[in-house]
């Protein structure tokens, strides 16, 4: 069976002629058929099997999903875009690639094939045209990765990429940069691809892992590409899938603390972007790229995909300590033969140490020219440098850290510490034979709270004063602090919580289902003419009608429809009298126009020479000859036609 042997089910004609172009294009040998059970004889001869479901749910492909056998892959393009059915879908044991047919043009159904035909699955530039460049750089700790969300962020902004987009492309580097650098060695150590005491640490801890992943970007003004690296390849399938399953069935709001939210960073990374891709070769590496649609109204989650492929670190360029572990692995623990450029490293570094033990001597011999330096933090537990160099560690249960042997002279000494500033550079003079002292108090980070509720738009009070509108980040709260936030929203019951602010430097989000307030109507409104704005009590409620069903309060009502051509304003009342009642309320519009050359009809506080539209009926118009003689003209104004009035 080639592995480049595609079969493409569409029961739509138009639709099916684009997969098989899109398949053909990646260099499959496509065969198209319009059902299923015109398949079924060539299923056993075919490696990736492209199905178009017509309506959701849809049983077939729970079949295709269950025939195909070994190594065999099925891509299903949907309906529509939605989380929960593509999630139910990526499911299935077979299942890569899930797409909206709306989202399936040539290019990305080009690239699904690619993917499952041909392995070589890592790197961002495979979803950006020729030409645009895609940007990296290494993230190791926690002040790394601020250092690269700034960087994102001053880039977007470079790129002129609207705030709205802004911000979901900073809320999914976060949440894709916390999970590789904390979450994933973790899960890699439990699997026993490393370590485990490479693992240990966390956020808290001021975990660094060995290998630093790798934070990829782009642009190219139409699309915003971002993609996150690490070393391990632990991520499979079914987490995923659990993961996000269980937010989108959770009776309860979701709070990353309670197991009802587990996974609620990755489930907000799918309501952030527009494409989400998973590549994992286990044990070597992980790649997570997010495309974001800078041309699409709104950010919908329109394709997703997970392809695991067993290959070593040379097909993962970016990652070249990941290339050393692979080279390992395949050799059983052997080195292999010593190239001569090693040879020389190691005979140049025998030089350095003889170099150094000669120095060494040279000191011990001589007058004393050290001195030593002792430093402290508040709090303890700061990660010291000296002049650049790693010295270790200030304990709560030591006066501070000693460092010895230090030349005499000024000496830059850096603390660092989770959840609290980068403290700037202190410059300390040290002396010869003395022991110098200094104690350096780190500032805390404010904790951050993002607040997100469906339907968004809600408005956001902490601890009785309003914040904003949904979604909404707090990033000035005191971590560990008791906070109450309450939602309010026109039409909805309002929402109380109590949250605990997170650790210092992190971010906790808080997810509010909002319901329904049942002491409400509904307002239908139509017309005959096109209406360009409508106001209801003043507040604008769209520029289209019909309205069907738009919730309003109990009371009276006053809704102005407003044009600049043909001229119209015109006000209706209406009244809410009980919880559920339904206003239908249909406007029937005619066209008045002025007869004659300089002819003006009095409307609306002036004298108009255009047309305008008034309620059918009849009406008495005043209206001013070119000569500007004033006459009183009794008319009757239809449904849908033009009354000419004469002066």
């Amino acid at each position: 069976m080639p592995s480049n042997s595609a079969m493409a089910i569409s029961g739509e004609r138009q639709f099916l002629r684009r997969l098989v172009t899109g398949l053909t294009a990646a260099g499959g040998t496509v065969q198209a058929v319009g059902s299923l059970k015109e398949a079924y004889p060539h299923l056993p001869d075919t490696f990736l099997v492209c199905y178009h479901a017509l309506n959701l749910p849809d049983d077939n492909i729970q079949k295709l999903a269950t025939i195909l056998k070994g190594d065999r892959r099925l891509a299903v393009l949907v309906p529509r875009p939605g989380i929960a059915d593509m999630v139910e879908s990526m499911s299935l044991d077979r299942v890569t690639s899930v797409a909206s047919v709306g989202a399936a043009d040539g290019a990305t159904l080009a690239g699904i094939a690619s993917r499952n035909f041909y392995g070589n699955i890592f790197g961002l530039e495979r979803y950006l045209p020729y030409g645009v460049r895609a940007h990296a750089t290494l993230i190791g700790d926690y002040h790394e990765k601020a250092i690269g969300m700034g960087t994102i962020a001053a880039f977007a902004r470079s790129m002129n990429v609207r705030r709205k987009y802004l911000e979901n492309i900073e809320r999914v580097a976060d949440e894709l940069l916390m999970n590789a650098l904390y979450d994933a060695p973790l899960v890699a150590s439990q699997l026993g691809l490393i370590d485990p005491q490479a693992s240990l640490g966390g956020v808290n801890g001021g975990h660094v892992p060995q290998d630093r992943l790798v934070l990829q970007y782009a642009c190219d003004g139409e699309m915003f590409a971002l993609g996150v690296t690490d070393h391990y390849g632990a991520l499979q399938k079914a987490t995923l899938i659990e993961y996000v399953s269980r937010c989108l069935t959770s009776s309860q709001p979701l709070n990353p603390e309670t197991g009802a939210g587990a996974g609620l960073g990755l489930y907000l990374v799918c309501n952030s972007v527009s494409q989400l891709i998973f590549n994992v070769s286990p044990g070597v590496a992980t790649e997570v790229i997010a495309l974001f649609n800078l041309r699409a109204p709104k950010l919908r989650l329109t394709h997703i995909s997970f392809v695991s492929e067993s290959a070593d670190a040379s097909r993962v360029p970016v990652l070249a300590a990941g290339q050393r572990r692979a080279a390992a692995a395949s050799n059983g623990g052997r080195s292999s033969s010593t190239p001569l450029s090693v040879k020389l490293v190691l005979a140049l570094t025998v030089v350095v140490l003889l170099a150094a033990g000669g120095l060494l001597a040279y000191n011990k011999l001589s007058p004393d020219t050290r001195g030593h330096l002792v430093i402290a933090t508040q709090p303890p537990g700061a990660e010291i440098s000296v002049d650049g160099v790693a010295r270790g560690q200030t304990l709560a249960q030591r006066r501070g850290l000693v460092v010895a042997n230090l030349s005499a002279g000024r000496h830059t000494v850096v603390a660092r510490k989770a959840g609290y500033e980068v403290h700037d550079p202190v410059v300390i003079t040290v002396q010869a034979g003395r022991r110098a002292q200094v104690t350096i108090r780190l500032k805390r980070l404010p904790a951050a709270l993002k607040i997100f509720s469906s339907p968004p738009g809600a408005t956001v009070q902490l601890d009785g004063r309003a914040r904003g509108k949904t979604p909404l980040k707090l990033a000035d709260l005191v971590p560990g602090k008791k906070y109450g936030i309450s939602l309010t929203k026109a039409g909805y019951q309002l929402e109380r919580r109590d949250v605990i602010a997170p650790a210092p430097g992190t971010a906790d989000a808080q997810v509010f289902q909002l319901r329904c307030s049942p002491d409400w109507g509904h307002l239908w409104l139509e017309t005959n003419v096109p209406v360009r704005e409508v106001l209801l009590d003043g507040q604008p409620v769209g520029l289209s009608l019909p309205l069907k069903g738009f919730r309003v309060a109990l009371g009276k009502h006053t809704v102005l429809l407003k044009n600049r051509w043909p001229y119209l304003r015109h006000e209706a009342t209406f009244e809410v009298v009980k919880a559920g009642h339904e206003e239908r309320l249909h406007l029937l519009f005619g066209r008045v126009r002025p007869r004659g050359k300089g002819a003006r009809v009095f409307w609306g506080g002036r004298f108009r020479k255009q047309d305008f539209l008034v309620p059918v009926g009849q009406y008495t118009f005043r209206v001013k000859s070119r000569e500007g003689k004033v006459r009183r003209r009794r008319v009757l104004v239809r449904k849908g036609t033009v009354t000419r009035v004469r002066p």
